[in-house]
């Protein structure tokens, strides 16, 4: 199952899914990932709650709002993409 959603795919993120800050390939290797929570239209960026926030204080959770870069403006890391969950497979519903 297909999970990873590069930026500019035209894909729409969904709360749960993990956006992915500067992303390379080799090595594999991310900058920062934040847990998408909402997604405005228009906007260059999901809104993401981070676990190492800068913007209120050191190493604190934030929700921040179009959150198309990680870090401070000039100086973080451009958002790469998307993943999304995959289905558990005991989420379907149980048979007798």
């Amino acid at each position: 199952m297909h999970t990873w959603h590069p930026v500019g795919s035209g894909y729409v993120p969904r709360p749960g899914d993990v956006a992915v800050y500067g992303l390379r390939i080799s090595p594999l290797y991310a900058a920062h990932v934040a847990i998408v929570v909402g997604e405005a239209p228009g906007s260059r960026g999901p809104t993401a709650v981070n676990g190492d926030g800068s913007i209120t204080g050191f190493s604190v959770v934030e929700e921040r709002t179009d959150e198309y870069r990680a870090d401070a403006p000039g100086k973080g890391a451009l958002l790469s993409g998307y993943v999304s969950p995959s289905p558990s497979p005991s989420s379907s519903s149980p048979t007798s």
